[in-house]
């Protein structure tokens, strides 16, 4: 329709995505850890955009110089620019980064948790995530320290074939329970629906299947192994989550 009598021409960004997150209480800006989201459908990056089809936490280019440059030009900026347009913004800011080097670029803002960053860094998370939202809600952020477990984490999504696109829904799902009782192995549901079969698809993406590790070579080996133990028809997944980070594109899953 009209809408292609306008074209937008805009720089190509190369680089490493990454996602930046923080609580604010309107003043103080407390960054989360960071977590490198996979949002094209196949390996290797190919494909149509997605909501996500992956994550894992720490990232090990995320430096120190690095992570303080996103603080300083980035994440306290914004606060402070809500703040004198009259926006004291209390939650949690979410910055879409493109890395080059010590370049960084913003691609989004949102005010609110990434799906599926949020999967692997919460439970990193050792703080009382209550004691934050009430901190955040009196003013008193900068008196909470956040504490972290020294662990790696890694997220797989399974999702119906066809996603983003046209897919089938109402597919039983099996090996739930299974995967569920593996070790530091921990399921959210997302397009899922009880019915008379039991657990059966109803959506895109179907499952996150999250593993935890002191490694993060451990965590990715662990949760490919509760990959395989859940089936329905159509399940489709990338096999390459955390595998840049691990140096291996060639890997072969466990």
């Amino acid at each position: 329709g009209d809408s292609g009598n306008r074209l937008v021409i805009e720089d190509y960004l190369e680089g490493q995505e990454i996602s930046a997150f923080a609580f604010s209480d309107g003043e103080t800006v407390v960054p989360l850890i960071y977590a490198q989201d996979y949002k094209k459908a196949y390996e290797k990056d190919q494909g149509p955009n997605t909501g996500g089809m992956g994550s894992y936490t720490p990232v090990s280019f995320m430096t120190s110089e690095l992570q303080d440059k996103v603080f300083h030009t980035i994440l306290k900026p914004t606060i402070e620019a809500l703040k004198e347009e009259g926006i004291i913004y209390k939650g949690i800011l979410y910055a879409g980064l493109m890395i080059q080097g010590s370049d960084i670029r913003v691609l989004e803002f949102n005010v609110r948790f990434g799906d599926p960053e949020a999967q692997v860094i919460l439970p990193l998370l050792k703080t009382d995530i209550i004691d934050i939202f009430s901190a955040i809600e009196s003013g008193n952020l900068g008196d909470l320290k956040l504490e972290w477990e020294n662990k790696s984490a890694v997220c797989v999504v399974l999702a119906s074939e066809g996603y983003p696109g046209a897919y089938d829904t109402a597919h039983p799902i099996s090996g739930l329970d299974k995967a569920g009782d593996l070790k530091n192995i921990t399921l959210y549901h997302a397009g899922t629906k009880k019915s008379n079969n039991g657990i059966e698809t109803s959506g895109g993406r179907v499952l996150n299947v999250v593993a935890i590790h002191d490694s993060l070579r451990e965590a990715y080996s662990n949760v490919y192994k509760a990959v395989d133990l859940i089936q329905f028809e159509n399940k489709y997944f990338r096999k390459d989550i955390a595998l840049k980070e691990l140096n291996d594109e060639s890997t072969k899953l466990p």
